[in-house]
């Protein structure tokens, strides 16, 4: 499997895209423990320098979706834990910038 990952980051390197099913392989073995610290950087920084492309994208958030663990919360729980930088994922407090026309996470980022 090891060799398998290295040619992913291989293909990357050479500026080819991977499809929806090697970017969800991949980021299952990275997930799982498989990879090494060295090759997640090297996969994770070939994609970025070349781009993300949809596919990986889809293909990344396929595998983090399928090894997310539900919370079960009251239904008054509140969502205290925002970056503070950006829109707020999961229902977190938001902020209005001052035109109106976007959100800014709550330290007003």
């Amino acid at each position: 499997m090891a060799d398998d990952f290295k040619a992913l980051i291989a293909k990357v390197a050479t500026g080819a895209t991977l499809s929806r099913e090697e970017a969800a392989g991949a980021f299952d073995r990275m997930m799982s423990g498989e990879a090494t610290p060295s090759q997640m950087g090297g996969l994770l920084m070939a994609l970025r320098v070349r781009g993300e492309t949809v596919e990986e994208i889809t293909g990344a958030v396929t595998t983090m979706r399928a090894k997310m663990l539900g919370v079960k919360a009251p239904p008054d729980a509140v969502d205290v834990v925002g970056t503070g930088d950006g829109p707020v994922v999961g229902g977190g407090t938001r902020a209005i910038d001052g035109e109106g026309d976007g959100v800014r996470g709550a330290g007003g980022q």
